[in-house]
């Protein structure tokens, strides 16, 4: 009688325990890394969004101006895509409109401007008014600067003085 005995295979069935927690650690590693690119992008296009809305809120208003005034049209939800006024997204960041209706007079940027007061106003002395972007703002603004708090760097205005 003949009796084979089973050869001997030297491939391994499966991963050791080592290799698995090398694995698990480079997918980890490379999962925070991506998180945080993603988070940096999902701000830079916000504050994006927010330079491309206060740049049309200024052009809106240059181009209702009437040739020869000295003040601005009141504004209006017609004047912007959509017949809608942008707004900003979040809750703690408007957009906002330092006027005067003073003729000659300059306006200044809001100083302590942060995001949980976006109507801060330390010049409101001489005519100079800070109020969130809506319809209808008065129809004799004579000088105007629309401005977003942007996230980055973290609490800067940026602000669209008017042109004329």
């Amino acid at each position: 009688m003949n009796i084979q005995l089973p050869k001997k295979n030297n491939s391994r069935q499966g991963f050791t325990l080592i290799e698995l927690l090398v694995v698990i650690s480079i997918i980890a590693v490379l999962a925070v890394i991506a998180a945080v690119i993603f988070s940096g992008v999902q701000s830079r296009a916000r504050d994006a969004k927010r330079r491309a809305d206060v740049t049309a809120i200024a052009k809106a208003y240059e181009a209702q101006k009437v040739a020869g005034s000295t003040t601005y049209t009141a504004s209006a939800v017609g004047w912007f895509a959509g017949g809608a006024v942008p707004i900003e997204a979040s809750t703690d960041r408007n957009y906002i409109l330092v006027y005067s209706t003073v003729a000659g007079a300059t306006v200044a940027l809001p100083g302590a401007w942060t995001a949980q007061t976006p109507a801060v106003n330390p010049t409101a002395a001489g005519g100079t008014t800070v109020a969130t972007f809506a319809a209808a703002l008065p129809a004799t603004i004579t000088s105007f600067q629309a401005c977003a708090l942007l996230e980055n760097p973290a609490n800067t205005a940026f602000c669209v003085p008017n042109a004329q």
